[in-house]
């Protein structure tokens, strides 16, 4: 029996867990689809051309792999490319309750695609390419973790980067706003810790007047990193300092100041999309 799979990502760039992980999946499947998410709002540091550029290099090797690009629901490119199951990798316990969450909503689209998780040889269950852009920004050598071209790139890249952090500017883009690509999954709300995010007449929305993005709770807006499709945007008609979102946290907390608790380590890469964390 033919079975064709998709192991989706960001890719940003392709590591050797990720070729690892595609190695091995294509000794179970007929095919390996590997499809790189767009992912614009994660702001990643290639194009996706360059990314598929990349992808194609480092899997050469492997006869049954195809790479293709895509943006928008992960489950449409699915059906497109007529694959039973998608392919997800798990480095870690903690990775478990985001994929989890995934491939529920995986299967709540669509019943008649199963999603079958990996974990990575064990010489890689620490590596992310997070992780490898992270040291390579620094100076640090992160050639064996990835093919040498792809190697080269990333620190061509980087070099091409500037090192110092811009000033902040005096006014960011804070509050956050639901598109219409909503699919009204249930998993943002949860997350919102100031209650601004509830049911609207066809899908959720956000109360502005409670949004802070999280400014006092945690270092990053929670619904935008869980949200599986990246609907939820900037709004560009609100354009708020932290000053304003702070004081709009003490208002509602009654609180005088606040300590970030820290965030959900997610890369929702896409997600979204669901691409994947990486």
């Amino acid at each position: 029996m033919s079975t064709k799979a998709i192991y989706p990502g960001t890719f940003d760039p392709i590591t050797r867990g990720h070729i690892d992980l595609a190695e091995r999946a294509s000794q179970l499947f007929t095919q390996v689809v590997v499809a790189i998410a767009a992912s614009p709002t994660k702001q990643p540091l290639f194009t996706l051309d360059e990314r598929l550029e990349m992808a194609k290099l480092s899997l050469s090797h492997i006869d049954n792999i195809s790479v293709i690009g895509f943006d928008g629901l992960l489950i449409d490119s699915v059906r497109t490319a007529n694959a039973q199951v998608v392919l997800r990798g798990l480095r870690a316990v903690s990775d478990f309750e985001y994929e989890f969450q995934l491939a529920a909503m995986n299967r709540r689209l669509d019943s008649a695609i199963e999603t079958m998780f990996l974990t990575p040889s064990e010489r890689y269950t620490f590596l992310s390419a997070s992780m490898v852009k992270e040291i390579a920004s620094h100076g640090g050598d992160v050639s064996q973790f990835l093919h040498p071209q792809v190697n080269e790139k990333l620190v061509q890249r980087l070099q091409n980067c500037s090192l110092t952090p811009p000033e902040p500017p005096r006014f960011k883009p804070m509050a956050l706003l639901i598109t219409d690509e909503c699919i009204n999954c249930d998993v943002c709300e949860p997350e919102c810790p100031n209650e601004a995010i509830s049911q609207g007449e066809e899908f959720y929305v956000i109360d502005p007047t409670l949004c802070t993005e999280c400014v006092g709770h945690f270092e990053s807006s929670q619904c935008v990193e869980v949200c599986p499709v990246e609907c939820i945007l900037v709004d560009p008609e609100r354009l708020e300092s932290q000053e304003i979102l702070m004081d709009r946290f003490r208002s509602l907390t009654g609180g005088t100041s606040a300590q970030p608790l820290g965030s959900r380590q997610l890369d929702v890469e896409a997600t979204p999309q669901i691409p994947g964390r990486d």
